[in-house]
């Protein structure tokens, strides 16, 4: 199984990190391509794709307090997300319990799908 990481941006732009939003679209569309071209050999391929997930370097490095508490006002679960919150998606993809889904993102973003 491969479990490739995509984001939140890969499915609606980011002002000024148009590289980060371009690469994270193409993520999405390498697992499709790899989902078919490997599923011969009995490979899995999958995305997740998650939002805001403090407690992380990433976050530490680029989000701001203020951005992050603006951010999880627009978050319908009402909270930012944690690494365990990403870690049981990719413990899935990863298990026999997905032994049929290949070619998938998942969605850790706590409800959000608008910019």
């Amino acid at each position: 199984s491969i479990i490739n990481f995509s984001s939140v941006s890969g499915f609606v732009g980011q002002p000024r990190f148009s590289t980060y939003t371009a690469t994270k679209f193409a993520l999405r569309g390498v697992t499709r391509s790899w989902a078919i071209d490997l599923a011969p050999d009995g490979i899995r391929v999958n995305a997740v794709a998650p939002g805001l997930i403090l407690g992380t370097s990433f976050h530490a490095t680029h989000t701001t307090r203020e951005s992050a508490e603006a951010t999880i006002q627009g978050i319908p679960l009402g909270r930012a997300g944690n690494p365990g919150d990403v870690a049981r998606a990719v413990r899935f993809f990863a298990s026999e319990y997905n032994g049929f889904t290949t070619g998938a993102t998942l969605d850790i973003n706590g409800g959000v799908y608008s910019a």
